[in-house]
């Protein structure tokens, strides 16, 4: 390789500037990355924790409707006094 004389300031100045280029690219692409990688962390994060809010809600459902079935007994059992008691006396 040898030094050729054609070549002048404006060549120099163009790679100058497009390695310039380049590296300030480089630069943007990273915060790009790690921006988006921050924003997948806590996009996982509130994900979890909507599914932990979701088997919470899903257990309180569950007792409430074990409470429910439970009052529908109680209900019945006192639909069966009143009638032993109310109508049986007539």
């Amino acid at each position: 390789m040898h030094w050729d004389p054609t070549i002048n300031i404006g060549n120099l100045i163009t790679i100058a500037l497009a390695l310039i280029a380049i590296v300030f690219a480089w630069r943007d692409m990273d915060w790009r990355i790690k921006n988006l990688e921050t924003w997948r962390r806590e996009q996982i994060a509130g994900l979890v924790a909507r599914a932990q809010l979701d088997e919470k809600f899903q257990s309180a459902v569950t007792e409430f409707k074990a409470a429910i079935a439970g009052l529908n007994v109680t209900v019945a059992a006192m639909d069966k006094e009143y009638e032993r008691r109310i109508l049986g006396a007539k």
